[in-house]
């Protein structure tokens, strides 16, 4: 008994120190520490992988995404219950790592350690795809704050982050418990321990000061409004909302703007067919000379059937509507109930969701003047890197994301989605300008600094010059290879016959 707990405590003591590393707290230190407890519990009592990771996964994860049930778009017992639901989900993750690692090291002792950081970035990797596919707990994601460290996003996305951390974790275990007790390998593992912290810094600080001619460059003003989500809506405050927007959007600051921002779902109409509002929009855009991108809501109408879709418009100075851009991620059980394609009725449970249609094969936003390129991105599509390398590869020049994170107050939601946004700058060398409703609007060089940011329920803006760089991103051309050789790896392993080594374990 006394054993049984001593073991739970370590697991809920790694899942908190993991948990710690991720905004607003940013103890990314921990980040290299953190799961040496769970190690611990793995390697001295090699049984119940997968309860014993299932456990640290919802404890994890339920610190992560507990904001959830801060959503003041729905009933409280609803979005409790969707956070509680959110972390056993995801808890599943952890419970395959768990059983996968404790099935290796019962059989080979302190060499079946060394599976943990293998089987750890490929189901995070796997884990990445479908309707389901979820970004957000990465631990990569907990090292925003560490900018050197997780420069070498560059090369293999998050995934890679991911892999050093967890090697490092798993090394550090390794040593201190002088496991396994082969003197060679040992050796070894403190080389590989120095080169996963000596090199990702070494390569950080080299890209951090590199110098980089900029290939173009444009001032972008971010527009942030502060209305909740609810008082947005209120018909009665519709030119209110409108009077501020263009204000602040016309405020004394730098001398030229060319390209003015608006959060997600800015305009409480649909504003394409909303002929006074657009006309604002349009008249704003001619006198000021700028360029205007404004989130907005709209709708097409198909077989008599109205279809809603999250947009993102662009209006240009003697043009009006010259661009659109769908939002083609959509929040599952938030804008749409998975698999309702498949079975109709689902679309009609109503769990506080809205009914959004998802766009397809959405072109980027091309401006005529300035001549450039845009890569969209509307909330949560930003915490995927697969749809923002793409973006860019297919010809994006900057990032443009727009959201709205007020249904989640001051929780911790708005911080964690914010800080995801710097590895996709990093990702891709490519500038990221974010613009959101109540904050945290952010303008993110091409290395993961933030230049300028406004803080949460503050209305303002920001003005900001953002420079393309002539920097190159080897993860934009080669994609997710090193996650996909990662799985092959991991798959040839797991293809290998387990044969139980002779006599006690590789450990003394």
């Amino acid at each position: 008994m006394k054993g049984s707990l001593k073991n739970t405590m370590l697991i809920v003591v790694s899942a908190l120190a993991m948990a710690m590393t991720f905004a607003p707290v940013n103890a990314w230190i921990l980040g290299y520490l953190s799961l040496i407890p769970l190690l611990y519990v793995f390697y001295i009592d090699p049984k119940k992988g997968f309860a014993r990771g299932y456990l640290f996964g919802l404890i994890y994860s339920l610190i992560l995404v507990h904001w959830l049930a801060f959503n003041s778009g729905a009933s409280v017992w609803l979005v409790t219950l969707s956070a509680l639901m959110a972390a056993a989900f995801l808890a599943l993750n952890y419970g395959v790592i768990g059983w996968l690692t404790v099935l290796y090291i019962r059989r080979h002792g302190g060499l079946g350690l060394f599976v943990f950081p293998i089987v750890w970035t490929v189901v995070e990797f796997i884990r990445s795809f479908g309707t389901l596919g979820f970004q957000w707990v990465l631990v990569a994601n907990g090292q925003t704050a560490n900018i050197p460290y997780i420069q070498m996003a560059d090369l293999g996305g998050p995934f890679l982050i991911s892999f050093f951390l967890v090697s490092v974790n798993t090394l550090l275990f390794s040593l201190l418990m002088r496991t396994p007790a082969y003197r060679g390998i040992r050796q070894i593992s403190y080389i590989l321990l120095g080169l996963f912290l000596v090199v990702p810094y070494t390569y950080g600080i080299i890209r951090l000061y590199q110098q980089n001619e900029p290939v173009k460059s444009h001032v972008f003003r971010l527009v942030q409004p502060d209305y909740d989500s609810h008082e947005k809506w209120e018909r009665q405050r519709r030119d209110e909302i409108f009077e501020t927007m263009i204000s602040l959007s016309r405020a004394q600051g730098v001398d030229s703007v060319d390209i003015i921002v608006w959060p997600e779902s800015a305009t409480p109409v649909y504003i394409r067919t909303q002929v006074k509002y657009r006309s604002m929009l349009e008249k704003l855009s001619r006198e000021t000379g700028s360029v205007l991108i404004a989130g907005v809501p709209d709708y097409f109408v198909r077989n008599s059937k109205v279809y809603v879709t999250n947009s993102m418009y662009v209006f240009e100075p003697y043009q009006g509507i010259t661009g659109k851009y769908n939002k083609q991620k959509l929040v599952p059980f938030g804008e749409y109930i998975p698999l309702s394609g498949v079975f109709p009725r689902l679309a009609s449970l109503n769990l506080g969701q809205g009914n959004f249609t998802a766009g397809k094969n959405e072109p980027l936003l091309e401006v005529n003047s300035p001549d450039l390129t845009l890569a969209p991105m509307i909330c949560y599509e930003s915490v995927f890197s697969r749809d923002a390398f793409e973006k860019i590869r297919n010809g994006g020049e900057y990032h443009i994301l727009v959201t709205n994170d007020s249904w989640f107050g001051d929780s911790w939601g708005p911080y964690q989605h914010a800080a995801q946004a710097i590895f996709r700058a990093i990702e891709t060398r490519r500038p990221v300008v974010r613009c959101a409703n109540t904050g945290i609007s952010m303008a993110i060089d091409p290395t993961g600094r933030i230049l300028k940011q406004l803080p949460l329920n503050t209305r303002g803006f920001l003005d900001v010059r953002m420079r393309i760089p002539a920097m190159q991103s080897t993860y934009v051309q080669s994609g997710n290879a090193f996650a996909f050789i990662l799985s092959g790896v991991l798959l040839g392993i797991l293809l290998t016959p387990l044969w139980p080594v002779k006599g006690k374990r590789n450990d003394p």
